[in-house]
């Protein structure tokens, strides 16, 4: 089951009637529709994956997870939970 999804369909959407996982969006489509792209990740704080051949290359993420990010990568967090989620059961 294929998670990629047209810019289109996503900004005649509410966030409330989008599947819950990461979008994604070929990374040709990502540049057509860049104004739209940012208005998903602005305003409806979703995460977009780009993809190039079907392949994850990069993310768009609001402003406020980046920031978490940044502060786990800083405060050496964020390998612990990498090593933890390497060790998972699952």
């Amino acid at each position: 089951m294929s998670n990629q999804i047209s810019l289109s369909d996503i900004s005649k959407s509410k966030a409330a009637d989008l599947p819950q996982t990461h979008k994604s969006v070929a990374s040709s489509e990502a540049r057509a529709q860049f104004s739209t792209l940012m208005d998903l990740v602005q305003l409806q704080k979703e995460k977009v994956v780009i993809t190039a051949h079907s392949k994850p290359i990069a993310a768009v993420v609001p402003m406020g997870e980046l920031k978490v990010l940044d502060w786990l990568k800083e405060n050496n967090k964020l390998e612990d939970i990498y090593r933890q989620m390497e060790n998972r059961d699952d």
